[in-house]
């Protein structure tokens, strides 16, 4: 019988996460909106009010390596949401561990991991990882997604994608059904300011930060890189699809159980750009503010792009801010995913988050080292 079914959720202080939270405080879904949720926070317990104030339940803990927390933590609910850090392999495996106690005991249990497309990234800049035929575009329901981030981790690891790897392995190894989801750019501004959330994505305001600091939007190399973009609260819509789906039996529309494991890889694309398209239009628009010079657009050698977007990491820049990333949205799109933005919204909020970024750092003075850490976030969790 479907019924109401408690919730854990790890990482809803932040841009994805809190933003999700309000979403399924909206949501119509009878039966996901009486599942109680609980959220893992860290920090003072005045943090902690405006979860308690909208219904939920807050459990304290210290950090991503507190796996004494985390586990039980999961052993006390029916699924587990990680909206956090997608690269943390410590905490995803501690709360798998969880998730395999409660089904021990007679439950059902599943993990929801939030990943990024830039684990299917190439690196056409340095030529050290290219598609033999080209821009390759990917279907989260016709390829084999979890067979070619194994492939790829043998030519080459990376952390986020060999994260992901491991906890699909590990969910099928412990029988716990893994659910990832795997969004591309995420852009709009984030709706949890209420719980203190991010409103912001990473990589459009690292960009953005960078113009400011030197006078002129960059790119790496010609820019022509392909990469999707979904909004956030479209992508915000996935996460309750696939929560509503699963509370209601785990069967699609079309009748078939909800794919997971190494075919539960979910897509979230609703458009594509390119990196010299989002560059100029950071360009264009801080030209027009007055804060440009120009409205060119300045192409950076790999190396210096990673020293200064990444602490010289030049595969995670290239990864994440110049690599081709295109993906079909076909396994959403058959649990009934729709997203509502469409490519005007995404040119509308280079001038918004201009505008947003710009006040942000008249208060923080030389951004050199926020730069930094904005850039290798930005690389793998996007």
């Amino acid at each position: 019988m479907n019924s109401p079914k408690p919730i854990l959720m790890l990482g809803g202080t932040g841009y994805i996460g809190s933003t999700v939270l309000t979403h399924l405080l909206k949501t119509t879904d009878t039966i996901l909106r009486s599942s109680p949720i609980t959220l893992l926070l860290r920090g003072p317990p005045s943090r902690h009010d405006p979860f308690l104030a909208e219904g939920f339940h807050v459990l304290p803990f210290n950090s991503l390596s507190d796996t004494a927390t985390l586990e039980p933590a999961a052993r006390d609910h029916h699924i587990v949401v990680n909206a956090g850090i997608g690269y943390h392999l410590e905490s995803s495996l501690a709360l798998l561990r969880g998730l395999t106690a409660r089904k021990a005991e007679g439950h059902t249990a599943i993990y929801i991991h939030t990943d990024g497309t830039s684990n299917l990234g190439d690196r056409p800049v340095s030529g050290a990882y290219v598609e033999p035929e080209g821009v390759r575009e990917f279907s989260d329901a016709h390829d084999d997604i979890y067979s070619y981030m194994k492939a790829r981790e043998q030519h080459e690891s990376y952390i986020q994608r060999a994260t992901s790897v491991a906890v699909i392995e590990k969910g099928l190894e412990l029988g716990v059904p893994t659910y990832t989801l795997m969004p591309p750019t995420i852009y709009g501004e984030g709706t949890g300011g209420r719980f203190g959330g991010n409103l912001h994505s990473t990589m459009i305001p690292l960009l953005i930060q960078d113009a400011v600091k030197h006078g002129v939007a960059s790119v790496i190399g010609d820019g022509t890189g392909v990469r999707d973009y979904v909004h956030v609260e479209d992508l915000a819509a996935l996460y309750e699809l696939v929560l509503g789906t699963h509370l209601r039996g785990g069967r699609m529309p079309n009748g078939e159980e909800m794919p997971y494991g190494k075919r539960g890889i979910y897509f979230s694309s609703s458009g594509t750009y390119t990196w010299m398209e989002a560059s100029q239009a950071i360009a264009d628009a801080g030209f027009e503010m007055g804060v440009l010079h120009t409205r060119d657009v300045k192409k950076l050698g790999l190396s210096e792009a990673a020293e200064r977007w990444n602490g010289g990491d030049e595969m995670l820049a290239e990864l994440g801010l110049a690599s081709n990333s295109v993906t079909k949205s076909d396994l959403a799109e058959l649990l009934g995913w729709k997203p509502r933005r469409s490519g005007e919204d995404i040119k509308n909020h280079f001038s918004k988050e201009f505008e947003v970024i710009l006040e942000e750092m008249k208060g923080k003075g030389d951004a050199e080292e926020s730069l930094v850490i904005a850039g290798k976030a930005a690389a793998r969790t996007e």
